[in-house]
């Protein structure tokens, strides 16, 4: 077993199975991607191998018509926005940890040489892989509480617990939009347990846009779309009109 993989089954062994697919492994192939084939809408990662149970009631294809995409869009949100991008920036967002780690180190190199982007620490990786899900002021939000966070060399990063609950979706597939409403709180910890952040439990509506990134972006087999988080509230946003303008696909 050569050195680079033997630090891989090092890394793989430490961090948690979530953890990893945050840091590393799940930022390169897209993150729990969600495709949709001959009209069906099929949830592929390996966070949950099943239905989530907020999103099952919308697999109901008799109730919600595959085609507006209601599974889809819960499961994008929930798991792709929240629980990898957002609770990975919130976890890594202060960290220190560079390039020359034993461990990230050939994660991140693997990462530049696929990709072509060049992130040199955990902190960087995690607020790329947060940007392509989170614009304007979800992300100005956000980057603004994590930075304000303690940085720490911790391995593990800050423990983060996210609580998202998905209420009701309103899909506008045909303008490549959805608002989607959830019930959220969280707490971020240090690593040694201190309370950092809490955010108390909120009834939200969040603007959701669907895009592809360009292709510098992603794997180049995983060149599928994602939902990213574009405004707090309904907000009439032209999703069409917002990817040309950042240099994105609709």
């Amino acid at each position: 077993m050569s050195l680079r993989e033997s630090i891989r089954v090092s890394a793989e062994r430490v961090l948690s199975r979530v953890d990893r697919q945050a840091l590393a492994a799940s930022v390169i192939s897209g993150m729990a991607i969600a495709t949709c084939t001959a009209g069906n809408v099929h949830a592929r990662n390996s966070v949950d191998t099943g239905l989530l149970p907020d999103c099952a009631p919308y697999y109901n294809v008799f109730k919600y018509p595959p085609k507006d995409r209601y599974y889809e869009i819960c499961h994008a949100y929930e798991i792709n926005d929240v629980k990898i991008a957002l609770r990975g920036y919130e976890k890594w967002g202060g960290s220190t940890l560079k390039i020359e780690s034993p461990v990230l180190g050939p994660l991140l190199r693997e990462f530049y040489d696929l990709t072509g982007v060049q992130v040199g620490s955990a902190a960087g990786f995690s607020k790329h892989h947060f940007e392509t899900r989170y614009w304007n002021g979800p992300r100005a939000e956000v980057e603004q509480e994590v930075q304000a966070l303690p940085q720490t060399n911790n391995l593990f990063g800050n423990h983060v617990d996210e609580n998202v609950h998905t209420t009701d979706i309103v899909p506008q597939v045909s303008i490549n939009r959805a608002f989607i409403k959830t019930e959220e709180s969280s707490d971020i910890l240090s690593p040694e347990g201190k309370l950092l952040k809490r955010r108390p439990l909120r009834t939200l509506w969040h603007t959701l846009c669907r895009v592809k990134l360009p292709n510098s972006e992603e794997v180049p087999v995983h060149f599928l779309h994602l939902w990213a988080v574009v405004a707090n509230g309904k907000k009439n946003i032209n999703c069409k009109l917002f990817a040309k303008n950042h240099g994105l696909q609709p």
